[in-house]
């Protein structure tokens, strides 16, 4: 049946006097006006939008009935509470790839959530992996395919990590990024493993959390284009990374009771060859025949994302007069610094009220406008009481927009 509709609308595109081409698409928008919540959220080209992928419908069958029926609902929710944010002046999204938001902050949360309880459920198994690792002796036997992956891992991380300090990213950063990396790696092949959904987009980014945690001013730009320009090579679209597929691989072969050591070497010596046949291609390639015909979005858009982003830092630090003493920060003196996305400046609070408050002292006929009707009446009172012969000046008159007049 699925075959004959495709091909039905495949004809209909060569024959469409002749052929009635089967809808795949339904389009439900104008049902939308009455789910004004929903609409707010997002949800008015999305789910009153539906398009039918027989394909993700096959899956459907192969996966949990509790997995389809969450990955169904779940969109409906979100779109309801932001809607419900939105309306109270709340927005959850929008600002660019690399801009603190609730969306993201949200999503990674979920991602260190599942990551502390994946450590929690197997923290016996976890501690006993670690000190065979370590050379110590362990409780219980690990396998030791196991105890050489966790050596591999700290050596590959630490390196990781090291790379990170040489590029110029303070060690704190550097340790924090490496975690971040590795917790939507891991959650995201569990994921893949435990529900067979294949195809999964994380998007947040470890540099964006730690501007939205600490502050654009404890991060600052330079800071903030490094870990961006990290995220766009490794971390911008990992719905098709190797780690989530080797381990949907490898819970395979652990249904199949399959010897997981002999998979592994076969596994890293087919990832090996993959490399080095697919970058000399690549390269001669792209010297040959240039990087831009095929892909627009991937080498026009993305390689712009990250300085968009730091751009976006560093005006606002600038404006807030605090550019200087975010890129004179170091190592631990950025937590001096520390004020999350979302909470202004007490600086730049104290100096706009000191302002005012020097602008009425120095010009007496600001005295008493802006008052409301009855505010006015009892200060003209205590005025004319108090004995002052000039009466208050005469209330400015309102402009089309609300603000005040000459």
């Amino acid at each position: 049946m699925i075959l004959a509709i495709h091909l039905n609308n495949y004809a209909h595109a060569w024959w469409p006097d002749w052929l009635v081409r089967m809808p795949t698409v339904f389009d439900f928008r104008r049902l939308a006006e009455l789910f004004p919540t929903l609409k707010r959220g997002g949800a008015g080209g999305t789910v009153f939008q539906l398009r039918i992928y027989f394909t993700v419908v096959a899956i459907g069958y192969f996966v949990a009935s509790d997995v389809s029926f969450s990955m169904g609902i779940g969109p409906v929710l979100w779109c309801y509470v932001a809607g419900l944010l939105l309306g109270y002046g709340i927005p959850t999204g929008g600002g660019g790839f690399y801009t603190a938001n609730i969306e993201k902050m949200s999503r990674a949360g979920a991602y260190f959530g599942i990551f502390a309880m994946i450590l929690y459920t197997g923290r016996h198994y976890y501690a006993n992996v670690l000190r065979r690792a370590l050379g110590l002796k362990a409780r219980d036997e690990v396998e030791p395919r196991s105890v050489w992956g966790a050596r591999v891992f700290m050596l590959c991380a630490g390196l990781f990590t090291a790379n990170l300090v040489l590029a110029g990213l303070d060690w704190p950063f550097a340790v924090f990024y490496t975690t971040a990396a590795v917790v939507m790696f891991v959650v995201m092949g569990r994921i893949i493993a435990e529900t067979g959904l294949f195809f999964i987009q994380p998007f947040w980014y470890p540099g964006v959390i730690l501007v939205g945690f600490l502050g654009a001013r404890a991060v600052g730009p330079s800071t903030a284009l490094l870990m961006f320009l990290m995220s766009t090579i490794l971390l911008l679209d990992p719905r098709e990374a190797l780690m989530p597929f080797v381990v949907n691989s490898f819970k395979l072969l652990e249904v199949r009771k399959v010897r997981m050591g002999r998979a592994a070497v076969w596994t890293g010596a087919a990832v090996i060859l993959g490399l080095a046949v697919a970058v000399p291609v690549t390269l001669m390639f792209q010297h040959g025949s240039g990087t831009g015909g095929s892909d627009p979005w991937a080498t026009t858009n993305v390689p712009g994302r990250a300085f968009d982003g730091s751009i976006k830092i560093k005006q606002r630090l600038k404006a807030q007069g605090t550019l200087e003493d975010a890129e004179s920060a170091r190592g631990f003196s950025r937590f001096t610094r520390l004020r999350p996305e979302g909470i202004p400046e007490p600086e730049a609070g104290l100096l706009r009220h000191d302002r005012r408050r020097h602008a009425r002292r120095s010009d007496p006929g600001r005295r008493g406008r802006g008052l409301l009707p009855r505010h006015r009446r009892a200060a003209e009172g205590l005025s004319h009481h108090a004995g002052l012969s000039a009466p208050l000046p005469p209330p400015r008159a309102r402009t089309a927009r609300g603000a005040s007049g000459p």
